[in-house]
């Protein structure tokens, strides 16, 4: 792996969407990622690494699931840490 996400831990034990080879133009891919985060809550965090494309991807699943709420840790150089950002959608409508 090209990254020690080790750090990250502290938030809780990680889980990984997509493996090294995924490709955002595969729909299965697309539609693991969103089975995976179906049940993304205020208590889940994303750690977004990789394809952008599959980030937005995430990060679009993880709000549906939750109601436009997304938690994500930032790797602060800075500090050595990761930092929880937590972003809110003020536009997030839910499909009924």
């Amino acid at each position: 792996m090209r990254y020690d996400l080790s750090p990250a831990e502290k938030f809780g034990t990680l889980y990984y969407l997509t493996g090294p080879s995924a490709t955002p133009w595969d729909a299965a891919v697309v539609r693991e990622i969103e089975r995976k985060l179906d049940d993304f809550t205020d208590e889940d965090y994303l750690l977004l690494v990789g394809s952008p494309v599959l980030i937005g991807v995430a990060f679009a699943a993880a709000a549906d699931a939750n109601e436009g709420r997304v938690a994500t840790l930032q790797w602060s150089g800075k500090d050595g840490q990761y930092v929880p950002i937590r972003v809110v959608l003020a536009s997030f409508t839910a499909d009924a």
